[in-house]
């Protein structure tokens, strides 16, 4: 990536977009278009199902890049919960959802709430008789997923 794409360099683009303009509308878009995948599973699907509990994760990265920190918790907060209610507190299907609040409490500098998220979750995937997290959770699980809208922005 040159340094003019990156963002926070006030770099100018040939076009004369600033590389922070280009990425806060790709953010915007990644941002709509998550919000309508979210309205449909959460119509197909039913507002507690596990998918639903992706996409407020996927749509919370982005509300956080844009420095939204009180929309992209409470839908990290919810998200959670949600995978709490289909699989139940303790099953690995929680794990990420305790994973990307654990990162986003981080990079809010709340340690001490992230290493009690990051101890819940190691301690699901210790009880889980698993070889390794991914394989606790199962296929499913891709941490820190980049929404797939940024790759179209350019």
């Amino acid at each position: 990536m040159a340094l003019a794409s990156l963002p926070g360099t006030g770099r100018r683009l040939d076009s004369g977009v600033s590389a922070e303009g280009l990425w806060q509308k790709c953010v915007h878009e990644g941002r709509r278009a998550h919000r309508q995948a979210l309205a449909v599973d959460e119509k197909l699907l039913g507002a507690d199902h596990p998918k639903v509990a992706a996409d407020l994760n996927d749509l919370a990265l982005l509300y956080d890049a844009q420095g939204n920190f009180a929309q992209a918790e409470a839908l990290l907060s919810r998200a959670l919960r949600i995978c709490e209610k289909a699989y139940g507190e303790e099953h690995p299907g929680v794990i990420p959802s305790l994973e990307y609040l654990a990162t986003f409490l981080r990079r809010t500098r709340r340690p001490a709430e992230a290493q009690k998220a990051e101890a819940r979750a190691k301690a699901i995937w210790a009880n889980s008789g698993r070889e390794s997290p991914a394989e606790a959770v199962g296929a499913t699980f891709l941490p820190f997923r980049t929404p797939a809208v940024f790759s179209k922005c350019a």
